[in-house]
């Protein structure tokens, strides 16, 4: 198998409908599927030929453009596996990823190209492919005339998308999602992330992702993707009246800016999506107030396991806010199909392997407060070098469940 197959079958199916929307060099720039694919069957030519395959790491230092999700789908097309690191994390999150991963091509906007002539690690990767100009690179424009390459079958468990961030503790662990866990996943968000025909604007890039495998049109917001809430809203709302957004797929802190400014765009928004942090009750009553007209759903998740749950929120509910201003948390909703979740109460989570009958009997009844903890097709079972795996990974029978390290309470 290999998850780019999705990108071809949907070029197939739609190659006239905009796949991606970006600003670039302050124009406007949209690209149909059939030119995406078109564009990534040749990359993924040039990356096969200098040395992405069988499993070859490549690491992307791009921001949301047409050209991160060209490198991703390229590099998956041509056998290997993508090394991502937030932009935020910084360089010591960079250099460990590097160095855990031995990538064997750079994928980097011209500053981090730049940044590869004075980081050790990144000067050890062997080539780099970068979206402009940078000394001693190739260019997307070059890499896009090479001879198309078809895409190449890989292992279900072999990884493809490998993700690095800082974590709450400031180590760095690398969430590996092979192929099999990568399709799951965005089977399992396609209940809550855009349909084909639908023009979706976002700041979360598996949602992104989910959104070119169903057909739908993604726009990439005009905005520094480490300054969630700091942007200027005004040319993003410009984007979304450009480029007809009927929908949000973002960040609570991303949304809580996006509508904190009026904008005639703001009245096509029929949908409103929100993962990635908790939505807390004043930031869902400014998006509320700022599109009354659109139905708002929280999605509840981690990037080893997304989603866990979501819930669909009526316009005018404030009794679910009422109960977190008493202290009791905030609602998560129900759990997904997709996903088994157990609530183990504080002080009784094992550490060794248990059998399912024994597991079963440390399941908190409703109520009781507790860690949750999830296992299924989507969630990840590994890190990078096995970092965090002790800390974060409990094996029931042939099941490995996951700790969230989230404590929640069932209610009725």
């Amino acid at each position: 198998m290999n998850v780019a197959a999705r990108l071809t079958d949907q070029a197939r199916r739609r190659p006239g409908t905009p796949a991606l929307a970006d600003r670039r060099r302050g124009g406007t720039r949209v690209v149909t599927f059939g030119e995406l694919e078109r564009q990534v069957a040749a990359v993924a030519g040039w990356m096969h030929a200098n040395g992405v395959r069988d499993g070859a790491a490549v690491f992307v230092l791009v921001p949301p453009s047409v050209e991160l999700y060209v490198a991703i789908a390229a590099a998956l097309r041509a056998g290997g596996q993508v090394v991502a690191a937030e932009l935020s994390a910084g360089a010591p999150v960079w250099r460990y990823a590097v160095e855990a991963t031995q990538p064997v091509l750079l994928v980097a906007s011209p500053l981090a190209a730049w940044w590869r002539l004075t980081q050790r690690p990144l000067r050890r990767v062997p080539r780099a492919l970068v979206a402009g100009w940078a000394p001693g690179a190739t260019s997307f424009a070059a890499a896009a005339t090479h001879a198309p390459l078809d895409t190449v079958a890989r292992p279900p468990d072999a990884p493809a998308l490998v993700t690095f961030t800082s974590g709450t503790t400031g180590v760095p662990k690398g969430v590996v999602r092979t192929h099999a866990i990568l399709a799951a996943q965005l089977d399992a968000l396609r209940g809550t992330t855009a349909a084909a025909g639908e023009v979706d604007l976002g700041n979360l890039p598996i949602v992104t992702l989910a959104n070119l495998a169903n057909g739908a049109t993604s726009v990439l917001p005009a905005a520094d993707p480490r300054r969630a809430a700091q942007f200027d809203p005004r040319p993003v709302l410009a984007q979304c009246a450009r480029h007809g957004v009927t929908r949000f797929t973002a960040s609570p802190a991303f949304l809580a800016r996006l509508v904190s400014v009026p904008h005639p765009a703001l009245a096509a928004i029929t949908r409103v999506v929100t993962g990635g942090g908790p939505l807390f009750p004043d930031v869902l009553a400014a998006v509320q107030a700022a599109v009354p007209r659109a139905a708002v759903t929280a999605v509840y998740g981690s990037t080893e396991a997304e989603p866990i749950a979501h819930r669909d929120i009526a316009p005018g509910a404030h009794d679910d806010a009422a109960a977190a201003a008493r202290g009791e948390g905030l609602l998560a909703g129900r759990p997904d199909a997709v996903v088994q979740v157990m609530v183990i109460p504080e002080g009784t989570m094992p550490q060794a392997p248990m059998t399912p009958a024994q597991w079963a009997a440390l399941d908190a009844p409703p109520g009781s407060a507790g860690e949750v903890v999830v296992a299924g097709p989507h969630v990840v079972r590994h890190y990078v070098q096995g970092r965090g795996e002790a800390e974060t990974k409990l094996r029931v029978g042939d099941v490995t469940w996951h700790r969230t390290g989230d404590l929640a309470r069932r209610d009725a």
